[in-house]
C-alpha cells in the first residue's frame, strides 16, 4: 500500500511505501521531513482511525450474513472517504492549524492499495467492551490468506450480565468492519509513538509545559463564560468565538503532546515491563545509569533522575545532553510500548550522541524493528548513521545469497545480529530535495546518498588542496 501526499508545506509530491518495517528520511533543512513523519503517525493513530469510523457507514461495504465480501469497488470508496477525513478534519488537528493554513490548504492525500497484497493477507482482530475492569469479547473478524471474505463472529453475552446503556450505544457507534479493512491494508494494530528532534527538554520542563496548558485552559473556559454571560438574547458573536479559540490553541502538535500528556501521567508506582528489557538495558549504558522516578511534592506528579550508582543520583538538569535526550526513549521502551506491533518514529536520533553512541542507538532501533513485528522511522542528517545503515542493508544482502553472516559478525568481533539486519524489502529511503520526495533505490552496493557522498567529497578534495598546499610551504622552506 502506497500513501501519496501533495503541496504539504515545502513537500509538492511525495510516495511512501507502508509496508516497510524500518523507514529513513534524509534531505535538507525545512524540505519536510518531520511533517511527513508526523503524517505517518497520524495515519497509524488509531484515535484518528476510531474518529473516521465512528457512525460511518458506506454504500459498497454490505454484510451478507456472518461474513462480507473485499471488492475493488469497497476499497476504492473506503481509501476515497478516508483521504478526504485526513485532509480536512485529521490533518489540521494533527498541527493545531485552521484549514486555510498556507501549510495545508492545498494539501491531499491519496492511497493505492492493491488487491492482490490484500488477498495475501492474514489478519484477525477481537473486539470487547470492559464493564467494572471485567473484559467482555463482543466481535471477532477474521480474514485467512488467499480470501478477499472477512468472517464475522458475534457473541451473546450472559442475559445477567448488565452492561449500560451508554456502553452498547458506544460499541453499536463503531464500524469495526471498515476500520478492519483500513487496518489489514495498513498491516496496522498498535498506535505509533513519536520522538521530536527538540527531546531535552522533555524530561525536565513537561511539568511547566503541562501547568501552562492547564491555565490556558482554565482561562479559556473563564473567556467562554463571559462571552455566554455578556451576549445579547441568544446571540452569540461568533467572531468572539472564533479569536479565543485561536488564541488558545495548543503550541504543539497532537504527537508532541502526547508526550507531554505521557509523562505527566507517570507515577512512582507505574509497572514497568519485561518486553524490552534487554534493549533498555543497552540503553542504559549509553546514558551511564538508569532513569529513576521520584515524587516532588507540590510541583508536579514525578521527577526524572539518573541514577549513577546505589546511593547517588543526578537530577535531569544537571545530567548531560545525552540524558535527557533519550530519557524519553527509555521510558517509552519501559513503559508505555506495546508487546508488539509498534511504530516508533525518531527525529534525529543521532542529536547530541557522540558517534559511538550514534552507533550503538542506531543497533538497539534496528533491533526494536526486527522483533515483535515492530516498526521505526528516523530522520537523520548523520553521515555517520546513513553508513552504518548502509552496512546492514549490504550484509543483509549477504545473508539472502547465502552467505555465513554469523560467522562472519563472529570473526570480525562485531556486536551486531543477523537477525537485525536489513534487506530491500524491510528498509524504506527517502531523499527529500526541497519540493520532491524520492525513493532511493536499494543496489547491489546498498544505498547510495547521493547529497551526503557530494558533501564528502567535496571536504575530502579541500582537504586534499589544503595538504598539497602546505606540503609546498613545507618544501619551500626546507630549500631556502
Amino acid at each position: 500500500m502506497e500513501l501519496e501526499i501533495k503541496n504539504l508545506g515545502p513537500i509538492k509530491n511525495a510516495k511512501i511505501d507502508l509496508t516497510k518495517r524500518f523507514y529513513v528520511f534524509v534531505g535538507y533543512n525545512n524540505s519536510g521531513k518531520t511533517y511527513l513523519a508526523q503524517v505517518l503517525w497520524m495515519l497509524f493513530d488509531k484515535e484518528t482511525l476510531r474518529k473516521f469510523t465512528y457512525k460511518k457507514e458506506l454504500d459498497s461495504l454490505k454484510k451478507t450474513g456472518n461474513q462480507v465480501k473485499i471488492t475493488q469497488e469497497c476499497l476504492k470508496e473506503i481509501f476515497s472517504e478516508y483521504a478526504s477525513f485526513l485532509k480536512n478534519t485529521a490533518l489540521p488537528d494533527l498541527f493545531g492549524l485552521d484549514k486555510g493554513h498556507f501549510l495545508i490548504k492545498n494539501a491531499s492525500l491519496d492511497f493505492s492499495v492493491s488487491m492482490d497484497k490484500i488477498l495475501k493477507k492474514r489478519f484477525n482482530t477481537k473486539i470487547g467492551i470492559s464493564v467494572k475492569n471485567k473484559n467482555f469479547e463482543i466481535i471477532e473478524i477474521s480474514k485467512t490468506e488467499d480470501s478477499l471474505s472477512l468472517l464475522i463472529n458475534e457473541n451473546k453475552l450472559d442475559e445477567n450480565i448488565h452492561i449500560p446503556d451508554e456502553i452498547i450505544e458506544d460499541y453499536k457507534s463503531h464500524n469495526f468492519i471498515l476500520e478492519f479493512i483500513i487496518n489489514l491494508a495498513l498491516s496496522n494494530h498498535s498506535n505509533p509513538f513519536y520522538l521530536p528532534a527538540p527531546r531535552l527538554f522533555y524530561p525536565v520542563f513537561y511539568q511547566y509545559i503541562y501547568r501552562l496548558e492547564k491555565e490556558k485552559r482554565e482561562e479559556m473556559s473563564r473567556k467562554f463564560l463571559d462571552i455566554l454571560e455578556n451576549s445579547s438574547g441568544d446571540t452569540i458573536k461568533l467572531k468572539d468565538l472564533e479569536e479565543q479559540i485561536r488564541y488558545f490553541k495548543s503550541p504543539y502538535t497532537k504527537p508532541m503532546s502526547d508526550v507531554v500528556n505521557k509523562l505527566y501521567k507517570l507515577n512512582e508506582n507505574a509497572k514497568s515491563q519485561s518486553t524490552y528489557v534487554e534493549l533498555i538495558d543497552r540503553l542504559k549504558k549509553i546514558m551511564g545509569g538508569d532513569i529513576e522516578i521520584k515524587k516532588i511534592e507540590g510541583i508536579a506528579p514525578v521527577d526524572f533522575r539518573l541514577k549513577v550508582d546505589k546511593n547517588k543520583n543526578l537530577e535531569g538538569y544537571l545530567s548531560s545532553s545525552s540524558v535527557n535526550q533519550l530519557t524519553t526513549l527509555y521510558l517509552y521502551l519501559k513503559y508505555w510500548a506495546g508487546k508488539s506491533d509498534n511504530f516508533l518514529i525518531i527525529d534525529e536520533p543521532e542529536e547530541n550522541l557522540h558517534p559511538k553512541n550514534q552507533s550503538n542507538l542506531l543497533k538497539i532501533l534496528l533491533s526494536f524493528a526486527s522483533d515483535k513485528e515492530n516498526r521505526v522511522l528516523i530522520t537523520t542528517h548523520s553521515v555517520l548513521i546513513t553508513e552504518a545503515l548502509n552496512n546492514y542493508i549490504n550484509l543483509g544482502q549477504l545473508l539472502q545469497k547465502g552467505f555465513d553472516v554469523d560467522s562472519f559478525l563472529e570473526e570480525n568481533h562485531l556486536d551486531i545480529s543477523s537477525k537485525d539486519l536489513l534487506t530491500p524489502d524491510k528498509i524504506g529511503v527517502y531523499f527529500f530535495e526541497g519540493q520532491r520526495v524520492i525513493e532511493y533505490a536499494i543496489e547491489e552496493y546498498g544505498v547510495h546518498f547521493a547529497d551526503f557522498k557530494e558533501e564528502e567529497r567535496k571536504i575530502k578534495f579541500l582537504s586534499e588542496q589544503i595538504t598539497d598546499e602546505l606540503y609546498a610551504l613545507s618544501n619551500e622552506t626546507i630549500v631556502e
